[in-house]
């Protein structure tokens, strides 16, 4: 069973635990399912380097949240 996310406000920030790296997200981007670390786009791209694709969500742009491994 995953996070209860019930309690999640939409203009709240929260600080969201995945696979070791901490992300800060926004409650609305939290209850929209928007991947923390491309925000929804499916790629990633570092200055100067070529888009890969997400690695948090597979290049779907979106998250599980009720996966993650802390909220707060």
């Amino acid at each position: 069973m995953g996070m209860d996310l019930s309690n999640i406000e939409e203009g709240k920030k929260y600080k969201v635990e995945i696979t070791g790296t901490t992300y800060e997200v926004e409650g609305s981007q939290i209850k929209s399912a928007v991947c923390p670390k491309c925000k929804g786009a499916g790629m990633t791209s570092e200055k100067g380097a070529e888009p890969e694709m997400c690695p948090v969500c597979g290049g779907m742009g979106m998250y599980d949240y009720s996966q993650a491994a802390k909220i707060e």
